[in-house]
């Protein structure tokens, strides 16, 4: 057998113009195209925008939950305590 290059299979017959394209692109198309893209672009840019902000409220209310943590906190009495007299012990001698 003689080796095959795959011509005879499918012969592709050329008139003189140009072969037709498998898809073919409309300008209407092209705008719906670029409106996704630009729909897709904005939500990723509100997305983050809903990321950042989100942070920074649970940053306030870590905050404010620290603050009144701290006013409820028993605040110690800087310097000496109160003493308590004892009793004296009894000794021998």
């Amino acid at each position: 057998m003689a080796a095959s290059n795959g011509i005879g299979i499918a012969p592709y017959q050329y008139r003189g113009e140009r072969p037709l394209p498998i898809a073919k692109i409309t300008g209407q198309g092209l705008t719906v195209i670029a409106c996704a893209v630009a729909l897709l672009w904005g939500s990723l840019a509100a997305e983050r925008a809903m990321m950042r902000r989100a942070f920074a409220e649970r940053a306030a209310v870590m905050r404010g939950l620290e603050i009144r943590q701290r006013r409820r906190a028993p605040q110690r009495v800087l310097g000496r305590g109160i003493r308590v007299p004892r009793p004296a012990l009894p000794t021998l001698g």
